[in-house]
């Protein structure tokens, strides 16, 4: 599954990254491993482009011709 978290470096700057882990507990052991403090953790949602949608009418016109 695909997590965002927030995290905090020694630096005291603030990043959100994306990451592949089995389940929350995991995407934590992964971010603590990398020295980063976790603030937030949550399920990242699949996004569709826009772009990448399906034109109905050009779908259509396509079957027709």
């Amino acid at each position: 599954m695909r997590y965002r978290i927030t995290t905090l470096d020694g630096g005291q700057a603030v990043a959100v990254q994306e990451l592949d882990a089995l389940d929350e507990a995991d995407a934590r052991r992964q971010v603590l491993a990398r020295g980063l403090r976790v603030l937030a953790i949550q399920a990242a949602r699949w996004r569709r482009s826009r772009r990448a949608r399906l034109s109905l009418v050009a779908f259509s016109n396509e079957l027709v011709a």
